[in-house]
């Protein structure tokens, strides 16, 4: 990358593609949702004909969905080691998809972990979740689909380049070169959305070539034999909205359509068109597509455009495959469920007033422009009214300005982790398409110069055992994925999210094919910091873990920022974090009620009716509640951060969110090594009760100011450090509290079930301070391990006044300290030992000093001759020169000692420098063991201990 890229993203990352290093799993699955399953059909044997017009896997087997227990999953989304990435080739990977090497042991996901993604997504279903009802080949049929891949491989004209230097082929150039791109001007033959015919042409080379590839290509035909096997997407099936039905459409639509395309197989295309024809059956357009608004035959509304974009990708990939009819009646669907009410949401059709959607940034404009767009360009030539023309330039001129604002300065998006996921796929298979069907982008990828920083927003926001998935949170995603990042790596010159991606469990998928370059090489946590501190005060959190590659490791993300200007979709939640440990989520978020209940999506103002519902209000976050009322939404919180090698820190003046009067600081830290939590709220307010709040799914057993939690045969522990007079745990259910205002007429809160509340209420208003220290039992560490830290003052550590929009001095990446300012006194044991120990030494250079100048004076009395009349001064012969020799090796060793005295006082200075930078905490073990060996833990070892000794 640029040099300017690399000093925004506060990183160094590989300049180079190469060879790739192979992939982490032969097999990638998820969980298949009710409403899909009960409509599975029993198991089907397909005889050799059968099999060979079904499917050609283009590989020796298919790998089978892996069991439920021992495997990598899409519900677990989790980096994995590089070494076992390394190592992991398909010789590795026995027929079940399970890990054989004896090297390297891969630590799963457990049950009980909290997925990135919850039941149906893209990257497919469960095997057990199929038992009856998967297609599957017989031996004769195994044998026909090798040899159709053999045939295909000797009879491919792909060609592809190769990268200077590497053996590795890549990507050719696109033939079509236009010398002045315009968006109405259409690459003139098809496909023309993503994936234009060169790249199918080559697409065969670089599957053989590339282990990632390959066995991305092995499950998606995999994918696709399964759902072949299902009936077409129910038109009831809206689990959670009218993204549903659309988006499970579109992730079927796609793998189908790859299937016809690398085999040819026309069972590919008549699957295609059944899942169409079964929409047309329940929603079919009227005669004049353009003409009034005609209602959806179903009791709730389907998304068009969502609708619209899977219209296209069906109408362009298999365009020459389809009969005129059959295209005539997909433009017609295409027309009247996205592009004729864009007309009207630009101001074009019978209302002259834009939608308000069409102004605003957000996930939504994303999509939506997507839809239209993708559309248009798939159908251009089909198109003849004059007005799509202008329709075209809103659209992209809407998406250019909005949909790329999504994204803050600091890289997060507006709205929420999985807003992002959705967002990021609508926004890169547009402008993807906009490249391949006209040639340009249109500044879609840089009318916003943070966009560029979004792709770590979502590694960040990523955690060992799930998003960081704050405020509404979609469990069903699809057909979304995060597959924008491999599109983005390329436009932005960041290998760093191709190399990051391509390790996730839901990177198997059609586009990623194409967005792909498989001459990527290296990983992606090797230049990358820890912890990411995102500034933006509209949205300010940071994200803190002690491992890449550990996925059993620590990770801690806390929020504050802003709660209006994220579209509906945020919580009141400023504070709110999460924390996993142990392959374990201990605090939890519990995400999205319906999106369908009374006023959930009505606004964001104090007296919303979104904020009566127990998810979206403060008492169903991780933080603190006051009296028992929601924050302000008009509360303007700074931050603060700071983070090292051993130690991060992030705090939060929440003052604002509260009555007047009160003051909450709120401070979260990495201790001892990145192995301990210390959560610390500095409280003073008029008002009571004041309530601690951390949602949890694990067990609970309570004993006064201790708390052991339970999950998956794994243990932490919490503790009150030095509790306020009645400060103690309790425990309670995730349930609206007696004195909550009443929800709408008919409403119910999303039941929480299985979720614990673990709290400290202190009943009366006052000041205090609250120190609650988590404590993972790592099996590794023993009870004298871990440390309790001395109280220091949120205050004394915070940069931040609650008016302040930024932190002091942090970077992007929160990786520079704060040299100035600094208020961070030693603990008063290792004080008073560091003054102690500067007066010995002290005292040593005065002593060493007098004895080098009565060394000095003795060596000139010795030299200097004597008068006559003082002969008794005069040295014998026989010792003047043992005195002088020993006098300069006394003298000598003196000014050593001087020298050495110096650097040990030196050293000593600076221990409140280095421990503010470090943030050490004296252990129990260095006391035990003597002063010598406590000082050594603040850095007075090695040389410097040389020095003392001399």
């Amino acid at each position: 990358p640029s040099s300017s890229a690399v000093s925004e993203s506060k990183g160094t990352y590989p300049t180079t593609f190469a060879t790739s290093n192979g992939p982490i799993s032969g097999s990638f699955s998820a969980a298949l949702g009710s409403s899909i399953e009960s409509l599975a059909p029993s198991a089907t044997t397909l005889s050799e004909a059968e099999a060979s017009s079904l499917i050609n896997t283009q590989t020796e087997n298919i790998t089978p969905a892996p069991s439920s227990s021992g495997s990598l999953s899409t519900e677990s989304h989790v980096p994995i080691s590089s070494t076992v990435q390394s190592s992991l080739t398909p010789s590795t990977l026995s027929a079940t998809g399970s890990v054989q090497s004896s090297n390297e042991i891969i630590s799963t996901v457990s049950d009980s972990a909290i997925p990135l993604y919850t039941a149906v997504s893209e990257s497919g279903f469960s095997g057990s979740s199929l038992t009856g009802s998967a297609v599957t080949l017989d031996a004769s049929a195994q044998t026909s689909a090798i040899s159709s891949v053999a045939s295909l491989s000797a009879t491919s004209t792909a060609t592809s380049s190769q990268v200077v230097g590497s053996s590795t082929p890549t990507w050719g150039s696109d033939p079509f070169q236009p010398p002045d791109p315009q968006p109405t001007i259409m690459r003139p033959d098809h496909p023309r959305l993503i994936a234009p015919a060169y790249k199918w042409s080559q697409l065969p080379t670089l599957i053989a070539s590339n282990s990632y590839m390959k066995t991305w290509n092995d499950d998606i035909m995999s994918l696709a034999n399964e759902w072949a096997a299902l009936p077409p997407v129910s038109p009831y099936a809206n689990d959670t909205g009218p993204s549903d039905i659309p988006r499970q459409v579109k992730m079927r639509i796609k793998k189908f359509a790859y299937a016809y395309r690398v085999t040819g197989n026309n069972t590919w295309l008549n699957r295609t068109w059944a899942e169409l024809s079964n929409i047309l059956s329940y929603a079919p357009p009227p005669t004049n597509p353009f003409g009034p608004p005609h209602f959806w035959q179903l009791p709730y509304s389907i998304d068009g455009y969502e609708l619209t974009s899977a219209l296209a990708i069906a109408y362009d990939w298999l365009f020459e495959a389809w009969s005129p009819d059959q295209r005539s009646q997909i433009v017609s669907m295409a027309i009247w469920a996205g592009i004729s009410p864009a007309l009207d949401d630009f101001g074009l059709g019978s209302s002259p007033v834009p939608a308000p959607w069409t102004g605003l940034p957000g996930q939504c404009n994303c999509i939506w422009n997507a839809g239209i767009l993708m559309g248009l360009l798939s159908m251009w030539d089909a198109l003849t009214e004059e007005v799509v023309v202008q329709l075209l330039n809103k659209s992209l001129e809407s998406a250019t300005a909005h949909c790329s604002s999504s994204v803050t300065s600091d890289g997060s998006w507006i709205e929420t982790p999985t807003a992002w996921l959705a967002g990021t796929t609508a926004h890169a298979e547009m402008a993807s398409s906009l490249l391949t069907a006209t040639g340009s982008t249109y500044d879609m990828m840089h009318s916003n110069p943070d966009f560029e920083k979004t792709g770590f927003f979502h590694i960040y926001a990523t955690g060992n055992q799930g998003l960081f998935n704050y405020g509404d949170t979609i469990t069903n995603m699809y057909s979304v994925s995060g597959n924008a990042m491999l599109f983005y790596a390329t436009q932005y010159a960041n290998p760093v999210y191709m190399l990051y991606q391509r390790d996730r469990g839901d990177v198997p998928d059609p586009l990623s094919m194409f967005w792909y370059d498989p001459s990527a090489v290296g990983q992606f946590w090797s230049e990358l910091p820890l912890d990411r501190y995102f500034e933006d005060p509209k949205d300010c959190w940071m994200s803190m873990r002690s491992s890449w590659m550990d996925t059993n490791g620590l990770f801690v993300a806390m929020k504050s920022g802003q709660l209006v200007g994220h579209s509906a979709m945020g919580d009141l939640d400023i504070g709110d974090f999460v924390l996993d440990a142990l392959g374990v989520r201990w605090a939890i978020e519990l995400g999205s009620d319906r999106f369908n209940a009374t006023g959930y999506f009505g606004s964001e103002a104090q007296d919303s009716t979104r904020w009566l519902y127990y998810r979206k209000r403060t008492e169903g976050q991780n933080t603190i509640l006051i009296g028992g009322s929601n924050q302000n939404v008009t509360a303007s919180p700074g931050c603060s951060s700071e983070s090292s090698n051993v130690t991060a820190f992030f705090s939060t003046d929440m003052s604002s969110a509260y009555g007047e009067g009160t003051s909450v600081l709120r401070g979260i830290r990495l201790l001892n090594g990145r192995r301990q939590v210390l959560l610390q709220d500095d409280i003073s307010s008029p008002l009571g009760p004041i309530a601690w709040l951390m949602h949890t799914a694990a067990a609970v057993q309570i004993n006064s100011a201790e708390a052991v939690l339970t999950a998956n045969n794994q243990t932490m522990r919490i503790q009150i450090i030095n509790p306020p007079d009645g400060a103690v745990f309790t425990m309670s259910d995730a349930v609206r509290q007696p004195y909550d205002p009443p929800l709408p007429p008919g409403s119910v809160d999303q039941p929480n079930t299985g979720i614990t509340v673990l709290r400290i209420t202190l009943p009366l208003a006052g000041t205090y301070n609250l120190q609650v220290l988590f404590d993972p039992q790592w099996p590794d560490m023993t009870a004298d391990s871990y440390v309790v830290p001395p109280f220091v003052p949120n205050s004394r550590l915070s940069h931040s006044s609650s008016s302040s929009s930024s932190s002091s001095s942090s970077s992007s990446t929160a990786t520079s300290y704060k040299p100035l300012d600094i208020q961070y006194e030693l603990p008063k044991v290792v004080d008073s030992l560091k003054e102690g120990w500067l007066l010995s030494f002290q005292a040593m250079a005065v002593v060493a000093a007098l004895f080098a100048g009565m060394e000095a004076s003795l060596i000139t009395l010795a030299k200097t001759p004597e008068p006559d009349y003082h002969p008794a001064l005069r040295f014998q012969p026989k010792y003047s020169n043992a005195v002088l020799g020993l006098a300069y090796v006394a003298m000598a060793l003196n000014i050593g000692c001087i020298l050495s005295a110096l650097r040990v006082i030196d050293v000593l200075g600076r221990l409140s420098y280095r421990n503010a930078l470090l943030g050490t905490v004296p252990e129990i073990k260095w006391v035990l063991d003597g002063e010598s060996a406590l000082l050594g833990s603040y850095g007075v070892k090695g040389r410097t201990r040389l020095l003392i000794h001399h």
